[in-house]
């Protein structure tokens, strides 16, 4: 049922593999939403101004940030893209600030000059809330909460809301602290993947690093199984601020990440047929580099 958390009426593309990035089908994530700037006169969140030619016309694409639909009228995203402006206002989300986001619900292509125009949601944000102990330095709780200025319908099915973290499975946060048992955690997020409990990240930043990598013009999906904070040494280890609180996600060779663009996206864990929100994109060091894997804020079922 779409009423349902964590489940799509559009079944999503699962296989125990995926090489980089694939397209994902339309409304197979219903809960991804892509929060983007209502004008040009503001600073971008990590990402890009993309011009485009379509139709003979030059369109302005602002991408800012990606969420996910929690409840009917709640975006669970990353707080960094929104500090700097809230910290003006006292934390007060003004009448400016609410006119300034567009949250898109529903979309499959970054564009508007796409077949899907009649068939997503545009909704200014209501309130916006920061975490109140995020760190702007280390990233630590790098979550927001936007709330909507209306509540979405959730029986359309090409909306949905993703499951927040239950208490019947350990997540990144609740990994030990110490070694031996922190390296046994490490092969259940392994073998959860081999059983095709698919740690997945979507979004619509950008394919590849650098001044030439674009936004992707459609939703994408990556596999990038968890890696524990805790394993020292390793690469996460060593690029992590608070093991409690951030978690890495990737590949050792490389190849497969999030971007700019992506920030405010979920990684999720599907279980017993459901897909839970397990981590925030956070933050990295470029994209997609080895042994540079991408860092997330972990959720934990005492937090909801």
């Amino acid at each position: 049922s779409p009423i349902q958390c964590g489940c799509a009426f559009y079944q999503p593309i699962i296989r125990a593999r995926i090489v980089g990035g694939i397209e994902s089908i339309p409304h197979s994530w219903p809960w991804i939403v892509s929060i983007r700037l209502a004008s040009t006169n503001s600073p971008f969140c990590g990402t890009y101004l993309d011009l485009l030619i379509s139709f003979q016309f030059l369109f302005v694409l602002i991408l800012y940030l990606g969420g996910s639909l929690i409840t009917d009228r709640y975006v669970l995203t990353a707080a960094h893209c929104f500090y700097d402006e809230l910290k003006k206002t006292g934390g007060k989300t003004t009448a400016a600030i609410r006119s300034k986001y567009i949250i898109v619900i529903g979309a499959h292509y970054s564009t508007e000059k796409n077949t899907y125009l009649n068939s997503h949601l545009r909704i200014p944000a209501n309130l916006i809330i920061i975490h109140p102990q995020y760190d702007t330095n280390t990233k630590v709780n790098d979550i927001a909460l936007i709330e909507l200025s209306r509540s979405v319908d959730l029986a359309d099915k090409t909306i949905g809301f993703i499951c927040l973290p239950m208490t019947t499975l350990r997540y990144p946060k609740l990994f030990p602290s110490d070694q031996a048992n922190a390296v046994m955690f490490q092969m259940y997020y392994f073998l959860l993947s081999l059983y095709k409990y698919l740690q997945i990240a979507i979004g619509w930043g950008r394919v590849r690093e650098g001044s030439l990598g674009r936004a992707s013009n459609v939703l994408l999906q990556v596999e990038l199984p968890i890696q524990s904070p805790y394993i020292r040494p390793s690469d996460c280890a060593d690029q992590v601020y608070d093991p409690e609180k951030q978690f890495c996600a990737g590949v050792t060779q490389g190849g497969k990440d999030t971007c700019q663009g992506d920030s405010g996206g979920p990684l999720m864990l599907t279980y017993n047929h459901t897909w839970q929100i397990v981590g925030i994109t956070s933050y990295g060091e470029g994209c997609a580099r080895a042994r540079k894997p991408g860092k997330l804020s972990s959720l934990n079922p005492k937090d909801n």
